[in-house]
């Protein structure tokens, strides 16, 4: 039996065609929009089941794309005796894409890094905090919900053991997020959970990524 993809969300009755990503449903398919399923906190009002993302009915030509990313790393610390000894290099180096400024990288001080450049682990880090700012905008302009400042003091907690071998162990993202008048802070502060779930870097990390969002009215 066919899965019956409802045309319309039960409650703010948002257009959800049978393409649609944004679509939630609990298990007798009541079916609500990405806004109304944050407000709902995933629990269908109907049943109290669980909320969860609705598959799309897709057309031949909607298969997943690909999408490429190319960068170049150069390593620009040579001091003139090359990697002779740990001590005898730099780890300065160059992160670059075409038609982009460069990007300053090295290592943490801990490692004979400058504290002027960016490490691998800020990068991470950072990314993590980009993708995930840039989904929580879009489903915050989806929802009804107005961002008019946005600030994340993210981190990350790299750990290392007695080999020197290390691994990052977990990080967190605190975004303080500021709404205007009229904004429902609730659904605000839900759409950080369906945010994660949806981005490209979070889903991409075997680390736990937790996220401890603010919200403020002004």
């Amino acid at each position: 039996m066919a899965l019956d993809l409802r045309p319309a969300c039960e409650r703010c009755a948002a257009a959800l065609p049978a393409q649609s990503d944004g679509a939630w449903i609990c298990s007798h398919e009541c079916t609500f929009c990405a806004g109304c399923t944050a407000a709902l906190g995933r629990v269908c009002p109907n049943c109290g089941g669980e909320l969860v993302r609705r598959p799309r009915r897709l057309a031949l030509h909607d298969a997943p794309r690909e999408q490429r990313s190319q960068t170049r790393t150069v390593w620009t610390g040579n001091g003139g005796t090359g990697t002779s000894a740990y001590r005898a290099y730099e780890r300065a180096h160059e992160i670059s894409s075409a038609g982009k400024a460069p990007i300053a990288g090295s290592s943490v001080p801990a490692f004979r890094g400058d504290a002027q450049r960016w490490s691998p682990e800020e990068l991470q880090i950072g990314s993590l905090s980009a993708c995930h700012l840039l989904w929580y905008l879009h489903l915050c302009s989806e929802a009804g919900v107005i961002v008019t400042a946005y600030v994340d003091d993210a981190e990350a907690t790299l750990l290392v053991d007695a080999r020197g071998e290390g691994w990052i162990a977990h990080a967190t993202l605190r975004p303080r997020v500021t709404i205007a008048p009229g904004s429902d802070p609730s659904t605000a502060r839900a759409l950080h959970a369906e945010a994660h779930a949806r981005c490209f870097i979070a889903n991409s990390v075997v680390m736990p990524v937790a996220v401890e969002p603010i919200i403020l009215i002004r």
